[in-house]
């Protein structure tokens, strides 16, 4: 891999208390160029139910999708209609991050129910991303999913994920016989899917899903900034210094331009400069140690207690990183992305070569 292909923007996991990502689902009545929208979820980063609702379809449900998601006709024909739903469901994804599993179909799939609808199209479409190819494309495709709320809606999901995003062809009185026209990209990927509980903290889902880990090292992330951050260049750092964690470091630019001031007199003005502290950029490199500082209940939080306990024991470095990375936390943000992605993201690569 040359130096310009190791660079590759991130989509990272930062939960904040004020603006928590989403992540959306969806069901369809068939993955066809009419199908629509019969289902959309969204939950929040702690597994809690923000939005769920049936909608009711122009066309038929395909009897191949009834089998896949066990939604009938009959449990959509009193549901509201994507009209009625979508409002719901935009004033949550402008609000917040989404993260989605497989956002080709998903956004796919809402497009063309918006066709349906006679509704324009204008969510940016950097707001969503496909959180598994970015570590895939360094060759890390293990995944491991503390499952909360409606953990259903993912079982259901990868186990389907091939019928779901593949063009296939099948005999319906033997479906499990099926054959797919497009090669499966994802076939090497390995996923583990764990209930965690509804209410666990970050801290105690990632000593969940640490203890289902073989290797002795793992990555961790959030899921709401994207950056150009160098993941082998992490990797070797975090082994070179021999502790047991490393989080990501950013010194982003101001919100807002700064005055100083001496007195009431303004001695200078900085309009929006970089600041000299340094944020988490939420994306990690833990030893199995970690494990050691998230031992308790499902109350244990990964920024409050365990980091700080890491950094007081001298174990907890920070690789500095000073390329391009972006918060995405509001719709003002996300229209910034939108103007980068326009004119050639930073952390766009993943589908210059992967989608191939």
């Amino acid at each position: 891999m040359n130096p310009t292909d190791r660079r590759l923007a991130i989509q990272i996991a930062r939960q904040h208390l004020e603006s928590n990502p989403v992540f959306l689902d969806t069901e369809t009545t068939g993955i066809g160029p009419n199908a629509e929208v019969i289902e959309i979820a969204l939950i929040d980063s702690q597994g809690q139910l923000v939005l769920e609702s049936l909608v009711k379809p122009h066309g038929r449900i395909e009897s191949d999708a009834c089998r896949v998601h066990g939604i009938s006709q009959e449990m959509v024909q009193s549901a509201p209609s994507w009209l009625e739903v979508w409002p719901q469901a935009e004033a949550v994804i402008l609000d917040h991050p989404v993260g989605v599993y497989n956002s080709e179909f998903d956004l796919r799939l809402m497009k063309q129910t918006h066709k349906r609808n006679i509704l324009d199209w204008h969510i940016p479409m950097e707001r969503f991303f496909c959180i598994m190819k970015l570590y895939a494309h360094f060759g890390h495709t293990h995944f491991v999913f503390p499952l909360g709320y409606r953990g259903d809606l993912f079982r259901r999901y990868f186990l389907d994920y091939v019928a779901i995003t593949h063009d296939l062809t099948f005999s319906l009185g033997q479906p499990e016989k099926r054959t797919y026209h497009d090669p499966n990209r994802e076939a090497d990927w390995k996923v583990t899917l764990f209930d965690a509980g509804l209410h666990a903290n970050k801290g105690a889902r990632v000593r969940h899903a640490g203890e289902r880990l073989d290797g002795g090292r793992f990555f961790v992330t959030y899921g709401d900034g994207i950056g150009d951050v160098d993941i082998e260049t992490l990797l070797k750092f975090h082994r070179a210094h021999g502790k047991l964690a490393t989080l990501t470091g950013y010194q982003p630019l101001s919100q807002y331009g700064l005055v100083d001031a001496a007195d009431d007199r303004v001695t200078a003005l900085r309009e929006k400069p970089r600041l000299t502290n340094w944020v988490n950029a939420g994306f990690f490199v833990f030893e199995r140690g970690v494990l050691d500082y998230l031992q308790g209940d499902d109350t244990m939080d990964l920024e409050k207690e365990a980091l700080p306990k890491l950094a007081a024991a001298g174990q907890l470095m920070m690789y500095r990183h000073g390329g391009f990375w972006a918060s995405m936390d509001t719709f003002k943000e996300a229209q910034t992305l939108s103007d980068l992605w326009d004119k050639g993201a930073p952390w766009k690569i993943w589908d210059a070569e992967d989608e191939k």
